[in-house]
């Protein structure tokens, strides 16, 4: 049984060129999936619920190139959007300016309450920007498998 011979200068020049190859197309999957988790995080398909759009329109994203790393962010400077990506637990709400809370329900206007507290339950989590990452890692996920097959396939 004899294969093809190949000389160690030509399996080194194959293997650089397979090096290459190999990081450019695990860059172009790593800033892809950076891209789609930077949106998915800001379309809000999560099941949070769209009232302003505030909380979507303010979160933002980075990728950023570093000699040996990949460096990506989603983040949103609002002070609730921690509340709605944690939840919050249960908490006493307290009138600050006036003796008595005022509500505002949806269809009767302002509704003066005769509670100078409330038992507030808390919010449940709504994992908007765990969501975003998580559907990154999994677009990264295929991207890588589909390239190296692609690579394995070349050499």
């Amino acid at each position: 049984m004899s294969g093809p011979i190949i000389g160690l200068s030509n399996l080194k020049a194959h293997h650089r060129g397979f090096e290459h190859e190999n990081r450019g197309m695990a860059i172009d999957a790593v800033v892809k999936a950076s891209e789609v988790m930077i949106e998915k995080s800001k379309d809000g398909s999560s099941g949070l619920k769209k009232r302003s759009g505030a909380l979507m329109s303010k979160t933002k994203g980075k990728v950023r190139l570093l000699p040996r790393r990949i460096n990506a962010k989603v983040f949103n400077t609002l002070p609730y959007a921690i509340m709605t990506e944690e939840g919050t637990p249960g908490h006493v709400i307290r009138a600050k300016k006036s003796r008595v809370l005022v509500f505002d329900w949806p269809k009767g206007g302002l509704f003066p309450a005769r509670f100078t507290w409330v038992q507030h339950p808390g919010n449940r989590p709504y994992l908007w920007l765990w969501s975003g990452v998580l559907t990154g890692y999994k677009f990264l996920g295929v991207e890588l498998t589909v390239g190296m097959n692609r690579l394995a396939a070349k050499f």
